[in-house]
């Protein structure tokens, strides 16, 4: 038997040729108390985007970047918040412009308050189901992401389940890099 985190991985192992009665699906939960809307977190004038999860190449943080180029050519007072480690955060440190930070690290407090204040959340991976947009979501922030796997399917999820968060946290499917800085444009122009 297999256990996976999303109907899209489910899929993907159907596809491979795992029989899908061998397959269960179990969610991932969702921690409401560090997760959800804060009083008095507000956004703020700017154009702030927030992306937060291991730093890692698979992760597609260079994406980020390179779709944040894009918006800052249009918006200049824009900015970019990535919250996170990894083994890749050395190497983009390196390149990111004044208006990009990479903060490492932070506790739950620091991330819930970037994720209320931000004016859009960015998940550039090409994960079967990543949990990180859902926190967004939880906290009220647009998530703009490729739509595809668990992407798409948590959208479908939070419209039926939760249509309280997706009225307040619209989210916009992108279906390539470039179409990432489009869609952030698309809040702000």
């Amino acid at each position: 038997r297999f256990a996976v985190i999303s109907p899209s991985t489910r899929d993907d192992l159907v596809a491979r040729g795992v029989a899908a009665d061998r397959i269960d699906v179990v969610l991932c939960g969702l921690d409401h108390g560090l997760f959800r809307l804060v009083p008095g977190v507000e956004r703020g004038p700017a154009p702030t985007l927030v992306h937060f999860g291991r730093v890692r190449k698979y992760k597609s943080i260079d994406v980020v970047l390179h779709a944040f180029e894009r918006v800052r050519r249009r918006l200049p007072s824009a900015r970019l918040v990535v919250i996170g480690d990894g083994p890749e955060a050395a190497r983009l440190r390196a390149t990111c412009p004044p208006n990009v930070k990479l903060l490492g690290y932070q506790p739950h407090e620091a991330v819930q308050h970037s994720l209320g204040s931000a004016g859009a959340f960015l998940f550039p991976a090409h994960e079967a189901s990543g949990i990180s947009p859902v926190e967004a979501q939880a906290c009220g922030t647009p998530v703009i992401a490729y739509g595809v796997g668990g992407s798409r399917v948590e959208k479908q999820r939070t419209r039926a389940a939760r249509k309280d968060i997706l009225d307040r946290a619209r989210h916009l499917v992108s279906h390539s890099p470039h179409d990432l800085g489009a869609s952030v444009g698309q809040l702000w122009m």
